[in-house]
């Protein structure tokens, strides 16, 4: 029953994504477990079926289309800018702390931290 359920997500994942190579990996590291399986056959065999007939239906055209974006009102440009300058922050912080510079004495014990302090503290700032 496991084999079928990776060679089916290999097949979807393929077709899905017009990604024959990466749907094989998909269905052997996430649904199989094992690089080295004995279905390796089958999730390839499955995975290039599906992705050859999409071609031969669709085309190389995707199966579905992504609009491209653009800005209604000039003030997005703020909000882009400050997700920026937080996602910079965060992992700034984050780094600092884990590398044990951080000012705040209350994270470092013996050079390392720990995991629930340093959340606790991503969490506060």
């Amino acid at each position: 029953m496991k084999s079928l359920i990776s060679v089916g997500a290999a097949a979807a994942i393929a077709a899905a994504f017009n990604t024959p190579l990466a749907a094989v990996l998909f269905a052997l590291q996430e649904v199989v477990g094992d690089l080295h399986a004995l279905v390796l056959g089958s999730v390839v065999l499955a995975s290039a079926t599906s992705w050859a007939v999409l071609q031969l239906l669709l085309g190389n055209h995707p199966l579905f289309e992504v609009p491209q974006y653009q800005l209604a009102h000039p003030a997005e440009v703020c909000f882009v800018r400050g997700a920026w300058r937080g996602w910079r922050f965060g992992f700034g912080r984050v780094y600092e702390i884990a590398a044990g510079t951080s000012q705040s004495s209350s994270l470092r014990r013996d050079g390392r931290c720990r995991l629930s302090r340093l959340l606790a503290v991503c969490l506060r700032d």
